[in-house]
């Protein structure tokens, strides 16, 4: 359609005209070939090494926000269960829709992410503490929190929890088993997410825990290799009086 009105319009003389449908024309091609090209990646679990570049490439032509938060959800749903961390960019998008409910993979993909950076502007800071404030209201423990900026991890009282973590196929019966007091203790890990499963312990400077997990199939149980989980070091922080050097 695009090639017949060009022909008309430049037959008719009106090169304006022309130029402006010829422009639309090419505009429209780029959209819909970013529009397959996401689409295909999304349908079909394919990774393309450019696919940030075709996003960036359809969400400048006003992209639909149905799509957007699809393409959003992969990236952080792999960066969340497999940590394969998205480009840096991808915050910049998020971050515009700030004032719109995102799903749980973008919230804590985003937050994820915003534990990475060194410094945080006003505005990702506002939303860290957003998404922050709901995933622990809702008893949801990871273990990047403890690179979250400091000021949070005051605000919150994370200064002393420390997170076993464990990733593997969702809705399963995953177990850890640690000593205390001499004794060897069982429970079963939270899921907070799909395939991420959690166990909080408040540990104290330098202290350490092991354990191991326990994955329960119908057909028989898989152990896990023992695994040290060690108090991060904060005490350099100048702001830790001496009762949370404890």
């Amino acid at each position: 359609g695009t090639a017949y009105v060009y022909s008309r319009c430049i037959g008719e003389f009106k090169k304006d005209e022309a130029d402006r449908v010829f422009g639309q024309g090419i505009i429209t091609v780029v959209v819909i070939t970013c529009l397959m090209a996401l689409a295909f990646m999304l349908f079909s679990d394919t990774e393309l090494e450019n696919r940030m570049e075709i996003f960036e490439e359809y969400f400048a032509y006003h992209p639909a926000p149905e799509l957007v938060e699809a393409f959003l959800s992969v990236e952080c749903h792999k960066y969340i269960s497999l940590d394969k961390k998205p480009s840096d960019r991808l915050l910049a998008y998020p971050l515009n829709f700030r004032d719109q409910k995102l799903n749980d993979a973008c919230m804590i993909g985003i937050l994820k992410l915003l534990s990475q950076k060194e410094e945080l502007s006003e505005i990702e800071l506002e939303t860290a503490e957003k998404i922050l404030a709901a995933q622990v209201n809702l008893g949801r423990n990871f273990a990047f929190y403890k690179d979250l900026d400091y000021s949070l991890i005051q605000r919150y009282h994370l200064y002393d929890k420390t997170v076993a973590e464990y990733r593997g196929r969702m809705r399963r019966n995953v177990y850890i088993h640690y000593g205390e007091n001499g004794q060897m203790v069982e429970e079963e890990m939270t899921e907070v997410y799909p395939g991420v499963y959690t166990k909080t312990f408040v540990l104290f400077f330098g202290e350490e825990k092991e354990y191991f997990v326990s994955v329960r199939e119908d057909d028989g149980e898989i152990n896990e290799p023992p695994v040290k989980l060690r108090c991060r070091d904060i005490i350099d922080r100048p702001s830790l009086n001496k009762y949370e050097k404890l």
